[in-house]
């Protein structure tokens, strides 16, 4: 009888308990803090530090962020900036085994505007600008106006992670260096 009633008191008191999943914004990226967990590259202002070349890169320019196991900012001899979160985990079934995360955190795994009050609200954010790129000579051949160069990339609008809000975008701009001015939405995906 003592038994039947412990048992009896210990469910009335389980009954009530149970648990919930919840979700919240991602308050920073984690293999930017723990050492284990962090990239070979031990420093974030890397891209900063650095002068940058002056060489442009040559057409074809590839890139698969192969190294994305290794470490979580673009290599700096193909990329200007570092914003972006190189890895392996947040894409589902990538053509390769790297991609650039645009997680909406900055370098360091904060995220840009902590304390803004409306979370709602799109504010820009991360960035990938490539070193240059030139158009003009691919080896030795001489590039013409008639010539088809094209721009191609795979992008997924979730994978593993949190979907964009309504009011987020991924937009492509191209550098005029001629004219020295930004040719703004080339193209655009809307969240």
């Amino acid at each position: 009888m003592r038994g039947f009633i412990f048992i009896s008191l210990l469910s009335f008191c389980l009954l009530p308990c149970f648990s919930q999943e919840g979700l919240k914004p991602l308050g920073s990226n984690l293999s930017y803090h723990y050492k284990d967990l962090k990239s070979t590259n031990q420093n974030p202002t890397h891209f900063s530090t650095q002068k940058t070349q002056s060489v442009s890169l040559q057409i074809p320019f590839s890139e698969d962020f192969y190294y994305a196991t290794e470490d979580n900012y673009p290599r700096m001899s193909l990329w200007n900036d570092s914003s972006v979160y190189v890895n392996a985990g947040y894409p589902i079934a990538p053509p390769s085994i790297g991609v650039a995360t645009f997680d909406g955190l900055n370098k360091f795994g904060y995220p840009y505007e902590p304390n803004y009050a409306n979370s709602n609200d799109a504010l820009p954010a991360d960035t990938l600008t490539s070193k240059p790129i030139n158009l003009f000579q691919s080896g030795t051949q001489i590039l013409q106006v008639s010539d088809s160069i094209a721009l191609s990339f795979y992008y997924q609008a979730r994978g593993n992670g949190e979907p964009p809000e309504s009011a987020d975008s991924l937009i492509l701009d191209f550098y005029n260096p001629q004219q020295q001015v930004w040719v703004n939405n080339v193209w655009y995906s809307k969240g």
